[in-house]
């Protein structure tokens, strides 16, 4: 099991789930003198269902500082480029994408979500 910290540059909403469940189970006892192993420190489990119910319920959550790396990556799996732009003659290899203006667009369709100090968009 990943457990998510707020330097992960991405975060998967069910990773967040079972992380949460997982710490929340092992606290559960019925033997008041049975030492508890729990999968990771209170202050992470505390930092991460605060992300966890300020967020809502995301797909993933992308680390900002990580967020124009994201959308060239998305643009690049999911897009393909006409061959002109590709081919390497004059014009075409002076065209390029803008990613940073890219990710600024997009970003109208992510909320931000703070973790800890750290702020991730969320969708």
């Amino acid at each position: 099991m990943h457990i998510p910290t707020n330097s992960d540059t991405l975060i998967r909403y069910d990773d967040v789930l079972e992380a949460i469940e997982e710490f929340e189970s092992a606290q559960e006892s019925d033997d008041p003198d049975e030492e508890i192993a729990l999968p990771y420190s209170a202050q992470e489990y505390l930092a991460l269902k605060k992300f966890a119910d300020n967020a809502g319920t995301f797909d993933d959550a992308i680390r900002e500082d990580a967020f124009e790396k994201h959308i060239r990556d998305m643009i690049d799996e999911c897009y393909e480029m006409p061959e002109e732009l590709k081919s390497g003659q004059w014009p075409y290899r002076h065209i390029t994408i803008d990613y940073e203006a890219a990710a600024d667009e997009a970003r109208q369709d992510y909320y931000e979500v703070d973790f800890d100090g750290v702020t991730y968009l969320c969708r």
